[in-house]
Order: C-alpha cells, then structure tokens, then sequence
C-alpha cells in the first residue's frame, strides 16, 4: 500500500502492478483509474489507451475472481 502513497503515474501504474500480482483487483483498476487521470492531463494517447485496457481487465478480473469463489 505505501507505493499508492505516491504521485505520478508511473507509481500508480507500479502499485496497480503489485495489486493484481496479489489479486486486489479492484485497487489495481483503482491504481490504473488514477494514473489514467494523470495521462488524460498530459493527453498522452497511446498511455491513455493502454491504461484504459488495463483498467477494464483489472477489474474483469476481480468479477471473475467474485465469481469463482
């Protein structure tokens, strides 16, 4: 959790790393939602495309893991 703690979107796309290897996957689409909103500010679009990809499987992941249990 101390990574979150940090600015910038390389830490929240780092953190959100570390949350889906431990399958938080609702903090990991949370991590890549915050750093999304800093590559909408920068309007980097090949960043915002893959955030957004990544986002949405964080997040698939976590109704698959809900349903699985």
């Amino acid at each position: 959790y101390w990574l979150a703690q940090f600015e910038g979107t390389i830490h929240k796309v780092m953190s959100a790393e570390h949350f889906e290897k431990a399958g938080e996957y609702s903090l990991a689409a949370e991590q890549y939602d915050l750093a999304l909103t800093s590559a909408n500010t920068r309007k980097t679009l090949g960043e915002i495309e893959n955030l957004t990809l990544r986002s949405r499987a964080a997040r698939e992941a976590e109704e698959k893991a809900k349903f699985n249990e």
